[in-house]
């Protein structure tokens, strides 16, 4: 077993260096400095390092000298984790966390999760981790007191409104969701969080189930979706591309080959798909074909930018090597790496992102309705993430970009000056009144009531506290 991690390293190691262009002879002499090193290093050093971690060492630092962060090496247990990161298993409760106002927020609760089972529900707040209060600890140290071995038991303490409840569970290994449904009025709409083995299977199933309710379009939302699998992507891509090809790969050579698409099928309906900064590699391969053959429209921020195809190859140590070995373009041969994807409808803000795609999908009435800044539906679908929605004191101003996602008109800004343009149909710049603009937390706020009249697709009213904002397609 150490002869053969000691070959290679030594493979490796001589790629990196560059000896393989200068004759056998040169290979075998650096080959035997290679062992000479790691011979001596390991029966004299001080430290009693052993053999094996300086071949892991040696592999690690010729990877390291790449400046790729995409190559990288694994030993088989890093390798696992890797996976599981991948297919987004893990041993804990089932919960999805976010940190709001200070408070540990359940966002979600897993279906035949020890959570779900137990009886947390959404918008509890977890004050305590058996028994220990959560004061200065950051949401990722927290996820850390609640994961551990499985079968083992944690306590987590909820705040429910004014009251407290400790759930007593064991840990056991869960997988997060990673294709999720819901249906936006006529609108259907697939979250994808990761191109793990079965999306593919599992995005096909959920997108037959919406066509089968009658869909009149699509949003595909691949926000935070950091890629996975390249063949998941064309499985996902078959959907909606009869034959084509899904991306072209090039090699260190120049050499470019498709990866095609065969055996597919098309949608007559339009389709729109959620992007941001930290939709990559796979989705961007998805995102990129789709709007090269003009069936899809990208709706969000500009994407990562990580146009590179890795290797995965199994070495003889028991390790792996994910490699670098291509760079992709698009179909119609567009480079993405390290440029990424720019939307056709740029918008900051979670729930603008949502609005805007729906009504690029051809949604004939989008409805928000707000009981408070932090409880509110669209199309009576519960949303959670409500930062950068409402986030001012004032109780009639809504994020401008939600009004512009929504009506379609364009809103600019003069930040100089503190005022806030409209323009309807291509036409003239109209300034909003000063006293209905507010500019907070890098974002631009409207009272909703200063736009009646203007944007004759929106609607708004307010009755027992709660108020709703509607968009209603023209006919």
């Amino acid at each position: 077993m150490i002869q053969k991690r000691m070959i290679a390293a030594t493979l490796i190691f001589s790629m990196v260096i560059g000896l393989m262009s200068t004759g056998m002879t040169a290979f075998a002499t650096q080959d035997t400095v290679l062992y000479e090193l790691l011979d001596i290093l390991s029966t004299q050093h001080l430290s009693g390092t052993s053999k094996d971690k300086l071949v892991d060492a040696a592999i690690a630092g010729a990877v390291q000298s790449l400046n790729d962060p995409y190559t990288e090496y694994f030993t088989d247990a890093e390798w696992n984790d890797f996976e599981d990161q991948l297919e987004q298993n893990y041993v804990g409760i089932g919960v999805r966390l976010e940190e709001r106002k200070g408070q540990f927020q359940i966002l979600e609760v897993f279906d035949n999760s020890p959570a779900k089972k137990a009886g947390i529900m959404v918008n509890d707040v977890i004050v305590t981790v058996n028994g220990a209060s959560l004061v200065k600890l950051t949401i990722d140290q927290l996820m850390d007191k609640i994961k551990g071995a499985e079968n083992t038991s944690v306590k987590i303490g909820v705040m429910r409104g004014t009251k407290k409840f400790v759930y007593d569970m064991k840990r056991q290994k869960v997988q997060n969701p990673v294709v999720t449904n819901a249906k936006y009025g006529d609108i259907g709409y697939l979250s994808v969080s990761s191109f793990s083995t079965d999306a593919g299977v599992q995005f096909g199933m959920q997108l037959k189930k919406l066509e089968q309710s009658k869909i009149k379009g699509l949003v595909i939302d691949l926000r935070n979706n950091g890629g996975g699998i390249l063949e998941v992507a064309r499985q996902i891509a078959s959907n909606f591309i009869s034959k084509g090809v899904l991306i072209y790969t090039r090699d260190r050579n120049n050499k470019k080959s498709p990866m095609p698409i065969e055996n597919g099928t098309t949608k007559t309906y339009p389709v729109t798909i959620l992007v941001n900064e930290w939709s990559a590699s796979c989705s961007e391969v998805l995102s990129g074909a789709l709007k090269d053959y003009n069936i899809a429209k990208l709706v969000g921020k500009k994407t990562f930018g990580k146009g590179s195809v890795q290797d995965v190859v199994q070495l003889d140590n028991g390790g792996i090597l994910k490699v670098t070995a291509n760079e992709y373009l698009t179909p119609k041969q567009h480079k993405v790496n390290k440029i990424g994807l720019t939307p056709d409808l740029l918008l900051e803000g979670t729930t603008a992102q949502l609005v805007g795609a729906l009504r690029l999908a051809g949604s004939k009435t989008i409805t928000l309705h707000f009981d408070n800044p932090e409880q509110f539906t669209v199309n009576n679908i519960q949303q959670v993430e409500v930062f950068d929605l409402y986030d001012t004191d004032r109780p009639n101003f809504v994020q401008a970009e939600l009004l512009s996602a929504m009506s379609g008109v364009n809103l600019s800004a003069d930040a100089t000056n503190k005022q806030l343009y409209y323009s309807l149909f291509g036409g003239p710049k109209v300034a909003l009144p000063k006293w209905s603009v507010e500019y907070k937390n890098n974002s631009w706020y409207v009272d909703w009531s200063s736009l009646a009249g203007k944007f004759t697709n929106l609607k708004w009213r307010k009755t027992n506290g709660a108020w709703e904002l509607t968009y209603q397609k023209a006919s």
